[in-house]
């Protein structure tokens, strides 16, 4: 297979600076093809985070969760190239998860260490009745731009670290 490669993730969630106290993070690596799973999970979700610090501006929020996965591509170009959705959520007084955003950072295509600071969304609509903000039933299709399009989002003001 001369158009076949391999491509090896390796990554830390390692803070998340945010309004929200209690945060736990959900991601996953979405693959298009030709891209398969070699070896390795491509999701996974964090624990609740241990508060680093409280500023004015919020608070930060360690986690240091790793994940790998083996990834194989059997065509050239860079095309579908992976991308890792993150979802993250706030655990409530009551004990209920409420989203707090998402970010999307594309896989690296060279070697080496990459820490990535994500910006956080979310969509704008919101149901003043019930006090829920809305969150996508599928996050993953947020990884399409084709699907993404239309939806109204806003920047949460909440920054995701992550290395790969």
């Amino acid at each position: 297979f001369k158009d076949r490669f391999c491509v090896h993730v390796s990554g830390c969630i390692k803070q998340l600076k945010s309004q929200y106290p209690n945060a736990n993070i959900q991601y996953q690596i979405v693959l298009q093809p030709p891209w398969k799973v070699l070896s390795g999970a491509t999701s996974g979700l964090t624990q609740t985070a241990l508060l680093c610090s409280t500023h004015q501006k919020g608070h930060v929020q360690t986690f240091n969760q790793s994940f790998q996965t083996q990834l194989v591509k059997e065509a050239r170009g860079p095309m579908g190239w992976p991308i890792i959705v993150f979802s993250i959520y706030s655990i409530d007084s009551a004990q209920e998860e409420k989203i707090i955003g998402y970010g999307l950072c594309r896989v690296p295509m060279e070697n080496g260490d990459h820490t990535f600071k994500i910006p956080l969304f979310r969509p704008t609509l919101r149901d003043n009745q019930a006090g829920v903000n809305p969150e996508f039933q599928n996050a993953t299709l947020l990884a399409t731009t084709v699907q993404r399009g239309g939806i109204e989002t806003v920047s949460e003001g909440s920054v995701l670290e992550v290395d790969i």
